[in-house]
């Protein structure tokens, strides 16, 4: 109607009046008889107009053609439990959603919720997507039909409730489901729907992930305070195990908003900030972060939850190269853990204390306390436990030489990594076996994990990630007569490492860039980066590194990882 060279001279206005219009024939005939009897406007100028929703439907009206009219017929010759489905569906503020939904709002069952949405696509007042990952039917409200809806009003507030608390019961159910670590509150029933859908309950936060997201925003907007706070504590561990960080603050800082008071959820979602914070590598923030849910569940007398905020300040301490302190606060998380009678967290304390016993070159220690927590962690079936004990058990051999034993062991938790479905755990313990593999001599196999590694870290911006596996390539360059590759590497490594709070990666840059300069005939300041490197290294608790350093710093010597 329009013809073809009006529409191409304002391309990006024609696709906003398209989606203005919900893509409904009607709409877009209404839209174009408008333009089309106004040769003077612009697209633009109708596109702006459409772009308030309060007077969208008013704009779409011309002569006999009224998009309310039509929208108004479908509607009333629905039965009255669909068109009142229709008015709350309207309400959401989710980009889609699955027929369960109108479960909670009508109080029915979800087969008849079922019916009732498949009524209201029939009336073509909901569209379908296709299917989810679940295999579930996904639908959607365009803005323009969510406005008809609205428009015609319901002030249910309490369906919307009813169906945000059965997206808490779920969402904590599934998070219950998930292993991990760390305090929760208790989980909600989430009755047959549970059953139904949370076999797989990482795979159900992903196929619900983006819609999730509007449920919590829409229970803040709502002032649901208790229904805010919990989903975002349920949502934490899915958003940490998928690497969603920007997700994760977003939720956390409105479950912290809902959260006033020195409540187990405020301590929680404190606890889990600093473990956010941690994963992005600002670890003073996580100290603080840790420190604070520390001091609320002292005060609370929750002693599970208080060992989690000891063992994360601890955690940072060791970040941090204050091992001293660290061991101190591991040794208060492990004390709260009897208390509690928490004996995974008991593994996780007794991982820490033998991966300080390591750094400082006491390997005998460093694997008795890691062998107790193997044997704790197998004996409870803990899978994150065994994981963890495997994998510092591998690089306590790495550490001694043992590297056929280091392998084996660092596979192990590769493998469990790759079932618990932690693409950024896998990410890390694939460099913590190429570095095994270089020491081996097996540099293209090194390169392979190395690299793999590099591909998540990129997708990630994840900047200390990137770092060692360049430090690790620089090493493969160097064993493949690559000089300018390696060179190259290695400076990108310690130009990064130097704007981050890690000194140990720093140090380990430095190292290897040495190595590289030693190699092209420059010992002096392949020394000078040596000599800092152990310096560092040795401020950090890393004495085990440091003597290496010291004992081979006029060779090409490898380095252990943490």
């Amino acid at each position: 109607m329009l013809g073809p060279a009006r529409v191409a001279a304002e391309p990006a206005a024609a696709e906003q009046l398209v989606e203005y219009c919900g893509r409904l024939p009607l709409a877009l005939r209404v839209a174009a008889a408008r333009l089309v009897a106004r040769p003077h406007w612009r697209l633009t100028q109708l596109a702006a107009r459409l772009s308030d929703e309060r007077r969208r439907l008013d704009e779409l009206r011309f002569g006999d053609l009224d998009v309310r009219a039509s929208l108004t017929l479908s509607y009333r010759e629905l039965a009255e439990p669909q068109q009142r489905a229709f008015r709350l569906l309207a309400r959401l503020d989710t980009p889609d959603f699955p027929a369960w939904v109108a479960g909670p709002l009508l109080g029915v069952d979800p087969d008849t919720a079922e019916d009732h949405v498949e009524a209201l696509v029939d009336a073509r007042l909901v569209d379908t997507l296709g299917w989810d990952a679940l295999g579930q039917t996904r639908y959607r409200l365009h803005d323009l039909l969510r406005v008809f809806g609205r428009d015609l009003g319901d002030a249910d507030d309490a369906a919307l409730v009813a169906l945000m608390d059965q997206w808490v019961a779920l969402a904590e159910c599934a998070d219950h489901k998930i292993a991990q670590r760390g305090p929760r509150l208790a989980v909600s029933d989430a009755g047959v729907l549970g059953e139904r859908l949370l076999a797989d309950p990482t795979g159900w936060f992903d196929a619900e992930w983006m819609t999730l997201g509007g449920v919590i925003a829409q229970c803040a907007a709502m002032g649901l305070a208790e229904q805010t706070a919990r989903l975002a504590i349920a949502g934490a561990a899915a958003c940490d195990l998928r690497a969603r960080f920007d997700d994760w603050e977003m939720s956390n800082g409105l479950g912290l908003a809902a959260a006033v008071g020195a409540t187990p959820a405020e301590a929680i979602l404190v606890q889990q900030r600093g473990l956010l914070n941690s994963r992005q590598h600002r670890f003073a923030d996580a100290q603080r972060d840790f420190t604070r849910a520390k001091d609320v569940f002292e005060y609370l007398a929750d002693a599970d939850g208080a060992g989690y905020a000891w063992h994360g300040v601890g955690w940072m301490h060791e970040w941090l190269g204050r091992q001293a302190e660290a061991r101190a606060c591991h040794e208060m998380a492990m004390r709260r853990f009897e208390t509690a009678r928490n004996r995974h967290g008991q593994v996780d304390v007794l991982c820490s204390l033998g991966a300080i016993e390591r750094r400082a070159g006491r390997n005998s220690a460093a694997e008795a306390y890691l062998r107790r927590a193997l044997e704790t962690a197998t004996e409870l079936d803990d899978r994150m436990g065994m994981l963890s004990a495997a994998l510092e058990l591998g690089r306590v051999l790495h550490a001694r030489g043992e590297l056929a034993g280091a392998v084996e062991h660092i596979h192990a938790s590769l493998t469990d990594a790759h079932q618990l479905g932690d693409p950024d755990l896998v990410a890390n313990l694939r460099l913590t076996l190429a570095e095994t593999y270089l020491r081996m001599g097996a540099k293209d196999t090194a390169r392979t994990e190395a690299q793999q590694a590099l591909v998540f870290f990129d997708e990630h911006d994840d900047m200390a990630g990137k770092a060692w596996a360049w430090r690790l390539l620089s090493w493969v360059g160097l064993l493949t007569n690559s000089p300018e590759s390696a060179l190259a590497l290695a400076e990108r490594a310690v130009a990064t490492t130097e704007g981050l709070e890690l000194r140990q990666e720093h140090a380990r840059a430095l190292r290897q860039l040495g190595h590289v300069l030693h190699a092209a005939g420059k010992p002096a300041d392949a020394g000078l980066c040596w000599r800092q490197a152990e310096t560092l290294l040795d401020d950090a608790g890393f004495h085990a590194e440091a003597a290496e350093i010291r004992a081979h710093s006029g060779t090409v010597e490898t380095g252990s990882n943490v």
